[in-house]
């Protein structure tokens, strides 16, 4: 009697083992299932990849794209409840996961899937407000601070999870919470800041030999999360024609026509190198890496495209293109949209605005700028002001650029 219960209790402990193992080392499920909330029946197909839940949520004609916390194990059926007010042809949603864990509501207009931004002043959605006020599930709200950065340009912050970088024509603010510190990077002036790049936590900047020649000696490497800089100088000079190719895989490439040279910066080593010359020609990037003939580069500016970008631009009529892990972000005339890669073919209104310009892309959190005024859009803060400053009418090209730690 004794063995069998010991043999039972050890082929339970065995199971219960595989169980965790399976959920634990699982990487990705794709499943379909049902939730009737009231008079409505939603179904659900839900992903996991990547570490993410994406959930398409539909009902009567009407579907949802909607992201989840991943804080649920890589459990499945982690829809809990969908509360939902509509309003003509307009359905509003708000999905419930484990623990009573949320996020922000979701629209659809029978035409397109519209975010809380562009229906917050609807009655439906301040229906479905009262009704999750009413349940106890209002997140609380972070106090706003503000900053002067200098004259007439205030930043706006909550916390310190993010890093800003804010040109000054001989150099740039980094902004951080209540740390402001100010980088110089030349003697003299420079109105544009053509091929200052952010690759990741790595803030990288020329530096000029004089305002004459404004031939480039060097480039500064500054961390922002810890104020850590220094100079790579560069063996050849380049001259103020450089342009920039691309990012690729956490590299910077830049190629000088007057030179013939295209040569390659990795931030987290401190290297440069040279890639590209009359003799070896230069790279293109167009997914994968090939070898072109190095007056295409004289001839037009060849900047780097991935095959999702390619893809979208011959779809839409693009301003502007920014591609995050799940998704891609562009502006199609005064509006911003969002698609995720699992579903190319459904765009997602998130916003519209006259004006918008220098769409910014950090962890899928978007921010641009209109008017005077830096917007951060994230879909549970919504839109709020960053950063507002009178010279965004005059130069906002490349003047910005965020880290998300």
């Amino acid at each position: 009697m004794k063995k069998a219960l010991s043999l039972g209790i050890f082929i339970m402990f065995v199971f219960v083992l595989y169980q965790w193992g399976v959920t634990y080392f699982k990487k990705e499920h794709k499943i379909e299932y049902t939730y009737k909330s009231l008079e409505k029946t939603f179904q659900i197909t839900e992903s996991f990849r990547n570490n993410q839940y994406l959930l398409k949520i539909e009902t009567e004609g009407k579907s949802f794209l909607v992201t989840a916390p991943n804080q649920f194990q890589k459990n499945k059926k982690i829809i809990n409840d969908i509360l939902y007010e509509e309003e003509n042809d307009t359905l509003c949603i708000f999905p419930i996961y484990p623990k009573g864990t949320t996020d922000t509501i979701y629209c659809n207009n029978g035409k397109i899937q519209t975010s809380y931004e562009m229906n917050k002043n609807t009655s439906a959605v301040q229906r479905l407000e009262a009704r999750i006020k009413e349940k106890g599930y209002q997140k609380e709200e972070k106090e706003v601070k503000e900053m002067e950065i200098r004259n007439r340009s205030t930043f706006y912050y909550k916390d310190d999870s993010e890093y800003f970088t804010f040109w000054d024509y001989n150099g740039y603010y980094v902004l951080n919470g209540e740390a402001k510190y100010k980088m110089q990077v030349t003697d003299f002036d420079r109105y544009e800041n053509t091929l200052s790049t952010l690759i990741g936590p790595f803030y990288i900047s020329p530096v000029y030999r004089d305002p004459t020649t404004n031939e480039i000696t060097g480039f500064q490497v500054l961390n922002v999360t810890t104020n850590k800089n220094l100079v790579i100088p560069l063996e050849n000079q380049l001259s103020n024609s450089t342009y920039i190719n691309g990012v690729v895989d956490d590299r910077l490439y830049l190629f000088d026509p007057n030179h013939l040279l295209q040569i390659e910066i990795n931030p987290k080593e401190n290297k440069v190198r040279i890639v590209g010359n009359k003799e070896e020609n230069a790279q293109d990037y167009n997914g994968n890496f090939e070898t072109r003939n190095i007056y295409d580069f004289v001839n037009q500016k060849i900047t780097f495209t991935t095959n999702i970008e390619k893809e979208f631009r011959e779809k839409y009529a693009l301003n502007e293109f920014k591609e995050g892990e799940q998704a891609v972000y562009f502006i199609e005339g005064n509006q911003i949209y969002q698609v995720y890669k699992e579903y190319p073919e459904t765009k997602i209104l998130l916003l519209e605005m006259n004006g918008i310009k220098e769409l910014l892309l950090a962890k899928d959190q978007l921010y641009f700028i209109s008017g005077d005024t830096l917007y951060r859009y994230t879909k549970t803060d919504n839109l709020e002001k960053v950063i507002v400053s009178n010279e965004f009418h005059y130069n906002y090209k490349n003047v910005i650029s965020v880290y998300l730690k």
